[in-house]
C-alpha cells in the first residue's frame, strides 16, 4: 500500500469514517495499479421500486411496495388471579394489646400489633412492622405528600378516639394475605363507614410483615370482593 493510501486511511480513522471496505479498497488499488473499480448497481424491475445499492442513493431513495389497506385486529391476553376469600363471622374489632405484648406469628396478630402501635402513637414501632422495601417506599410517599410522622400520629389519635378498626375478610393470594377492614363508630349505632380497605402481609422467615408489594396489582386495586368486578378489560395500545 503506497504512502498516499496510508495517509487517507489514517485521516479517515481519526474522523471516525474509515471502514473495512475502505481498507480493502486501498489494498485493491495497489494491486490493480491504482485503477479504481467501477461501482455497479443491481437493477430491480419496476421503476418505482428501484433502490440503488450505493449508500448515498439508498439513503435518499425510499422503497415503495404495493399493499392492502390496514385491518385492525385484537389479541386478547387473559390474566387469572386465583385467591381464596374467608369472612370473619362475627367481624373482629382490632383492639389495643396489653403493654409489652407483640406478636407477628400470623397476619392477624401482626395486624393487632401494628394497630396497637398506632393507637399508642408509636410511629417507630409501627414502621418496624413493614418489610424493608415497603418501608422505603412508604417513606418516599409520605415525604411527597408532606405527611410527617407527627401528622400521622395526630391523625391516628383523632381517628381512634371515635372509630374502631374492624376486620371483615381474609384474602389468601399466593404468598400474600390481604386483611380487609372497615371503620366503625364507637358510639351510638356503631355503624360502619362502608369503606373496606386492605392491609397486605407477606411472611419473612417466621414473621408476617405488612408490605406494599401489591400496591399496583390489579387484584388489590380492583378489590373484587368489594367492587364486585370480576372481569377487567384494559386496552394496552
Amino acid at each position: 500500500m503506497n504512502t498516499k493510501n496510508i495517509i487517507m486511511i489514517m485521516a479517515g480513522a481519526m474522523l471516525g469514517m474509515v471502514s473495512q471496505p475502505a481498507l480493502s479498497y486501498g489494498m485493491d488499488q495497489e494491486k490493480k495499479g491504482q485503477e479504481a473499480p467501477k461501482e455497479e448497481e443491481e437493477f430491480v424491475y419496476g421503476k418505482s421500486d428501484y433502490v440503488p445499492q450505493t449508500l448515498p442513493s439508498a439513503i435518499i431513495a425510499t422503497p415503495r411496495y404495493p399493499m392492502s389497506n390496514a385491518t385492525s385486529k385484537v389479541i386478547t391476553v387473559v390474566d387469572r388471579y386465583l385467591y381464596d376469600e374467608s369472612k370473619y363471622s362475627p367481624s373482629v374489632i382490632v383492639s389495643r394489646l396489653p403493654d409489652g405484648i407483640e406478636d407477628t406469628s400470623t397476619p392477624e396478630k401482626t395486624m393487632f400489633s401494628r394497630t396497637t402501635a398506632m393507637i399508642n402513637g408509636d410511629f417507630d414501632l409501627y414502621s418496624s412492622y413493614w418489610d424493608k422495601e415497603s418501608l422505603a417506599f412508604s417513606t418516599r410517599e409520605f415525604a411527597a405528600r408532606k405527611m410527617t410522622p407527627e401528622k400521622m400520629v395526630g391523625n391516628w389519635q383523632g381517628s381512634f378516639r371515635q372509630l374502631n378498626m374492624v376486620m371483615l375478610r381474609r384474602i389468601d393470594f399466593g404468598d400474600y394475605v390481604v386483611l380487609v377492614y372497615d371503620l366503625e363508630q364507637k358510639q351510638g349505632a356503631k355503624e360502619k363507614l362502608g369503606m373496606e380497605l386492605p392491609v397486605i402481609f407477606q411472611k419473612e422467615g417466621q414473621e408476617w410483615r405488612a408490605t406494599q408489594a401489591l400496591h399496583e396489582d390489579d387484584l388489590v386495586v380492583t378489590s373484587p370482593w368489594v367492587s364486585g368486578d370480576h372481569k377487567i378489560e384494559v386496552t394496552v395500545r
